[in-house]
């Protein structure tokens, strides 16, 4: 059994923490990212595409899918911490204003347009969030400090991890 506000387990689609070996032992988890601002984390005036990477503030919690000066995360589905998301372009996104939980470590499920190589070093869009692996980073993109744990082909969903 879950502890209590844990990450959503499974279904392969983006940002679900991925299901890998050794996922009971409580220290391949992940972390949640923390920050001092009073009113944490939130999604900024156009949401949050969950399952890309934010930039967060971490003096004021502002978190945006662009680049932005700040602490970089993915943006996780967890159980009931996502009262008010929708579809919106076939992604799940957070309501502008909403509190939102980034994660700094831990097994997540990312849709990768260009596809990825497993060992590959994983970057985000600057523009969008978006992962993207090291062989098709381009010079607007910033690295993340997630790696690719399976492969995918072109639009295809592949578990990152960061330990």
């Amino acid at each position: 059994m879950l502890p209590p506000f844990a990450p959503v387990m499974g279904p392969p689609i983006a940002g679900a923490l991925a299901l890998v070996p050794g996922w009971m032992d409580t220290t391949n988890r992940g972390r949640r990212l923390s920050i001092n601002a009073s009113r944490g984390p939130y999604a900024g005036p156009q949401g949050i595409v969950i399952g890309n990477f934010v930039w967060v503030d971490p003096d004021t919690g502002l978190s945006l899918n662009s680049q932005q000066n700040g602490i970089i995360a993915i943006a996780a589905i967890e159980s009931f911490r996502y009262p008010v998301a929708f579809q919106k372009n076939n992604a799940l996104m957070t309501s502008p204003g909403n509190t939102i939980y980034p994660w700094v470590s831990g097994y997540f499920w990312a849709m990768f347009p260009g596809g990825a190589i497993q060992n590959d070093p994983v970057y985000a869009d600057n523009a969008t969030g978006t992962p993207i692996t090291g062989s098709s980073a381009t010079a607007t993109a910033s690295k993340t400090s997630f790696s690719v744990y399976t492969p995918c082909k072109p639009g295809g969903l592949a578990i990152i991890e960061n330990f």
